[in-house]
C-alpha cells in the first residue's frame, strides 16, 4: 500500500515526465552533476557547470529552504540565480534535501547543518562562501555557529531570526500550532500544509502589496506569464518536512524565539549567533508574505563582526529568486559583494 510520504516523489517524477512534452513546465535549466549523495538522509550535493571559465572560480554553496524543491534558484534560463552566478565566474554548488520518507522522521536541523559542513569539505580545503535561502539561511547560521569549518562570507535571503512579534500574522500562525500534536497526526509534515498556510498569508497581504506599483512589476510581461507555470509547478511540487525538523522549527523558533536569544541547540551545542564574525550580506523582500523584514534585520543586533550589509529589494518572497527585476538589479549587487570578499 502506498504511504503518504511516497506521494511527493511520485508527483515530482510525474511533473518531470509531463515537462518533456510541455516546455512551460521545464525547470532546473543549468546542467549539474551529483558529486555526493547521503544514503541515510537522501541529501545530495550538486555542482553546476559555469559558462565563464576565464579565471579561477570563486566557489559558492547554495543552501535552499526545506519546504519546496531547490530548483526555485534555477527556474529557467532567464531567471536562474545559478545561471547568473555561473556567468559571472562563480562555481556554484547546491544542496538538494530530496524527498523525505517515513524513515527520515528524525532528521533535525543538526542533520541539515552537518551536511552543510560535509558539503563545504567537498568544495575546497579553504573556507567557502555560503548563501542560504529562507530556512536554508537558518541552517547556514546554525552551521556557522556550531561547526569548526567556518564560511569565508555568508549571504542570506529572506532568513527570519526574530519571531517575537505576536501581532504579525506571518509569525503568529506558527505560535498557534501545537507542533507535537500536528506531527503526531501526520508523522512527517506534508509540504502541502505549509504551502496552504503560505497561500492564506499571501491572500491576506495582497490588498496591501497591491497598492505598490513596483510589486506588480514582478508579474507583468510575457516572460513573467510564461514562468508562472514553472512557479506553479514549484508550489505544487512540495516535499514533506521531517517530523523532528518541523517540531524544532515551530517550538524553538516561532513559539520560544530561541534563535535570536542564542538559546537554540543543535548538534549538542548552543547556537550562539554572536560567534559569527564573517562578512554577512542580509537580503530581504519588501513585499514578503512569509518573512517580516523586521525579523530578518534583527540579525544585526547580535552580529559580532565588522562587515555587515543589508539589501531591501522590492519583490515578493519568491521574487528574490525568480523575478527579472532581481536578475538585473539584485543579483549583480550580490555578485559584486561576494567578489569583493
Amino acid at each position: 500500500m502506498m504511504e503518504l510520504d511516497e506521494i511527493p516523489k511520485i508527483r515530482g517524477d510525474w511533473f518531470s515526465l509531463y515537462a518533456r512534452y510541455f516546455p512551460a513546465l521545464r525547470v532546473a535549466a543549468t546542467p549539474a552533476e551529483t558529486i555526493h549523495e547521503d544514503t541515510q538522509t537522501g541529501f545530495r550535493l550538486l555542482r553546476y557547470r559555469r559558462t565563464d571559465t576565464t579565471a579561477k572560480p570563486m566557489k559558492l554553496l547554495l543552501v535552499p529552504h526545506v519546504v519546496n524543491r531547490p530548483y526555485i534558484l534555477d527556474l529557467n534560463e532567464d531567471v536562474s540565480v545559478v545561471g547568473f552566478l555561473g556567468r559571472h565566474g562563480i562555481e556554484v554548488f547546491m544542496i538538494d534535501w530530496g524527498y523525505p520518507e517515513t524513515r527520515h522522521h528524525d532528521i533535525s536541523f543538526a542533520h541539515y547543518a552537518r551536511y552543510v559542513d560535509l558539503a563545504a569539505g567537498f568544495m575546497a580545503d579553504e573556507a567557502p562562501f555560503v548563501l542560504g535561502y529562507c530556512t536554508g539561511g537558518i541552517i547556514a547560521l546554525i552551521w556557522a555557529s556550531c561547526f569548526p569549518r567556518k564560511p569565508k562570507a555568508l549571504a542570506l535571503m529572506a532568513t527570519p531570526v526574530d519571531f517575537a512579534d505576536w501581532r504579525d500574522p506571518r509569525l503568529m500562525w506558527g505560535k498557534l500550532f501545537n507542533a507535537h500534536q500536528v506531527a503526531g497526526h501526520f508523522g512527517n509534515i506534508p509540504g502541502e500544509l505549509i504551502d496552504f498556510i503560505g497561500l492564506q498569508l499571501f491572500s491576506l497581504y495582497l490588498p496591501r502589496f497591491a497598492m505598490a506599483p513596483e510589486f506588480w512589476e514582478e508579474f507583468w510581461g510575457w516572460g513573467a506569464f510564461e514562468n508562472h507555470w514553472r512557479r506553479w509547478r514549484w508550489v505544487m511540487d512540495a516535499q514533506a518536512i521531517p517530523r523532528a525538523a518541523y517540531e524544532q522549527f515551530i517550538e524553538d523558533c516561532y513559539r520560544k524565539n530561541l534563535l535570536i536569544q542564542n538559546r537554540m541547540h543543535a548538534n549538542g551545542q548552543r547556537v550562539d549567533l554572536t560567534r559569527i564574525g564573517c562578512p554577512i550580506l542580509n537580503v530581504f523582500a519588501r513585499y514578503d508574505h512569509i518573512v517580516p523584514p523586521e525579523s530578518v534585520r534583527a540579525l544585526s543586533r547580535v552580529y559580532s563582526g565588522k562587515d555587515y550589509q543589508e539589501i531591501e529589494f522590492p519583490s515578493s518572497h519568491v521574487g528574490l529568486a525568480t523575478s527579472r527585476k532581481a536578475q538585473t538589479h539584485l543579483w549583480p549587487q550580490v555578485a559584486a559583494w561576494l567578489s569583493k570578499r
